[in-house]
């Protein structure tokens, strides 16, 4: 037997999958750790560009317009020459921009600070719509969804990692200059991107299951790789729940700042009143409980209670309100995954790009959303802005309801 054959055999066994789950895992923890750095930092590093607020958000918007825009041909790449490369590629752009980002701070360019973001937003599309599917592949269709959750739960941990770092770069050196904060902040970007070109290497030399490198696309047009999923209006109604699940997750995560300010005024915010830790929470106790919660049920019930805490917060206020939203990123935790699985379920055969659709769903939320909440913001009372979460919500709602039914009627 020769070495490539013998390790297609060990890749193609349980172990084998087991393997790429662990891939997954721990990209999404590095990859929500390093998405929030960026993201905790972002409003810092544009201060010291000297950027007016309407700039920071048109240049915030252009990471989730690469985002968004890469999502489909990311996914084509990922038919035509499989995960394992797209995890590569992914890697090496976000290492790159990384970089760019540390030369920006470095030669004060506001025009390297913008290639940076937008060379982040690119490998956010290559990760996402590699990673997703690839957690969903790696075992038993009936437990994707428990799957692809358990994954998420580490890439919520990222993401709170990445804030108390930034948190830590911030409060722990506020006396220092605006240029020192911003040159001090960069440093562990270029870790990160250091980081990155290492875990590209190491994930080079592991055995991935067959599926992670098989090219399911040849000779197919756009057209034909695109026509089964968007031809099915369930996987439709899903996108619609991603991009509601972005947009309500951008109000909220948005507007937590200014409605503490207006609602609870003098009352300081410790970590563990941040969004951010109350969604890492939700991701691993929603994960634990769908071991014993059907997903869809789990899904209906965090969609509803969602709905009624950001009632009460957009019409109660005051304290009361503020624990209502911040009980709200606990609720809106495990939406994403649960919608991104259960759309996947019925897309095997169609797998990579449906991921990429899935995905620029997501992302035209996203940058939809961040380029009007700031606005608004300043324009409305934070309450009202609050209350427009609702009817993006209740798209969620509905996309739970239709699955669950969808899926006892086949049973």
């Amino acid at each position: 037997m020769t070495a490539a054959s013998a390790m297609k055999a060990v890749s193609d066994t349980p172990k084998g999958r087991a393997t790429a789950l662990a891939v997954a895992v721990g990209l999404f923890a590095i990859w929500g750790l390093a998405l929030w750095l960026f993201n905790a930092l972002y409003y810092r590093l544009a201060h010291f560009f000297d950027f007016a607020t309407a700039n920071v958000v048109l240049s915030l918007s252009l990471f989730q317009i690469a985002y968004f825009l890469l999502a489909i041909p990311a996914a084509l790449f990922h038919s035509k020459f499989g995960y394992k490369l797209g995890f590569l590629f992914g890697l090496s752009v976000f290492a790159l921009g990384a970089f760019i980002l540390y030369l920006a701070i470095i030669e004060h360019s506001s025009l390297y600070f913008l290639g940076a973001v937008v060379m982040i937003g690119v490998s956010g599309a290559w990760l996402d719509t590699s990673l997703n599917p690839l957690a969903v592949e790696a075992g038993n269709p009936q437990t994707a969804v428990l799957r692809l959750n358990f994954a998420h739960a580490f890439n919520g941990l990222g993401l709170f990692a990445g804030y108390v770092t930034a948190w830590w770069l911030i409060e722990m050196h506020y006396q220092l200059s605006v240029g020192a904060t911003a040159h001090l902040s960069a440093r562990p970007y270029v870790m990160v991107g250091l980081g990155a070109i290492l875990l590209a290497f190491l994930i080079e030399q592991i055995p991935l299951p067959a599926f992670a490198s098989n090219r399911t696309m040849k000779g197919a047009n756009l057209r034909a790789e695109l026509r089964p999923p968007l031809g099915d209006r369930s996987f439709r109604i899903a996108c619609a729940a991603l991009f509601a699940y972005t947009v309500v997750l951008t109000i909220l995560w948005t507007a937590n700042y200014n409605y503490r300010v207006q609602e609870v005024p003098g009352h300081g915010a410790d970590l563990i009143e941040r969004g951010f830790f109350w969604f890492a929470v939700g991701r691993c106790v929603g994960t634990a409980l769908m071991r014993w919660i059907d997903p869809l049920r789990l899904l209906q019930a965090s969609a509803g209670l969602c709905l009624i805490a950001i009632s009460v917060a957009a019409l109660a206020g005051g304290m009361t309100g503020w624990v209502c939203l911040l009980s709200a990123s606990f609720f809106l935790s495990i939406m994403y995954p649960t919608v991104f699985a259960t759309a996947l379920a019925g897309q095997w055969s169609h797998m990579k790009i449906a991921a990429g659709l899935l995905v620029a769903a997501a992302g035209i939320g996203n940058a939809l959303s961040s380029l009007l909440v700031t606005p608004a913001l300043q324009a409305a009372n934070v309450r009202t802005v609050v209350l427009t979460a609702l009817p993006f919500l209740a798209v969620i709602l509905i996309y739970a309801l239709r699955a669950h039914t969808g899926r006892v009627a086949e049973g």
